[in-house]
């Protein structure tokens, strides 16, 4: 939706779901939905007399979106070997153990952005962004009693959180020659907060 081209906003909304995990019927759908907006500040009535701003945005959005891990199954795995050496016969081992409560990884992912533009030759971009990342899968440690030294679950949490920016200026425009110079720089910090 967009207003006078000053105040835009979009919404999305769907449903994913996989048999690859647990039993339990609330855990195979995720509804996966992002909201964002933008505010073209440019196109206000009092930016009409500010000749030397081209153009100046602000945006931002939120939204969550699921993972499936490759190997993600809720069922008891087993995998035959080789053959023993007195019976020739072949023989089986355990490769998963079952977890009927599995899940899907969850990413919730927060952006905010600014845009500008000066004088024809000047322009910039600068964002931020954080995700944080839930019911990751992690292995479990367990008795080795029940034939695996370890269990798939949900339970790592992970936030990915920095700043972006890109600069862009044209040193030289005049007849047909352009020279422009064009920078970018960014920080990102990567943090495990639960492991299991």
């Amino acid at each position: 939706y967009s207003y006078e081209n000053r105040y835009i906003f979009n919404a999305n909304i769907r449903s994913d779901g996989s048999n690859k995990f647990g039993t339990n019927p609330k855990y195979r759908f995720l509804p996966v939905w992002s909201v964002s907006g933008r505010w073209n500040v440019n196109e206000e009535q009092f930016m009409k007399n500010v000749e030397w701003v081209d153009y100046l945005a602000l945006r931002a959005s939120y939204g969550v979106q699921g993972n499936i891990g490759d190997n993600s199954s809720p069922d008891l795995i087993i995998q035959l070997q080789g053959r023993q050496d007195l019976t020739q016969l072949r023989y089986a081992t355990l490769k998963q153990l079952p977890n009927p409560d599995l899940r899907w990884e969850k990413t919730k992912s927060v952006n905010v952005g600014l845009e500008f533009g000066l004088g024809g030759r000047f322009s910039a971009t600068l964002e931020y962004y954080n995700k944080r990342s839930e019911d990751l899968l992690m292995n479990k440690e367990v008795s080795m009693a029940t034939g695996r030294n370890y269990l798939t679950i949900n339970s790592g949490i992970m936030e990915n959180k920095g700043f972006e920016g890109a600069i862009s200026v044209d040193i030289v425009k005049h007849n047909g020659l352009q020279w422009t110079f064009r920078a970018n720089a960014a920080h990102n910090e990567n943090k495990i907060i639960k492991s299991q």
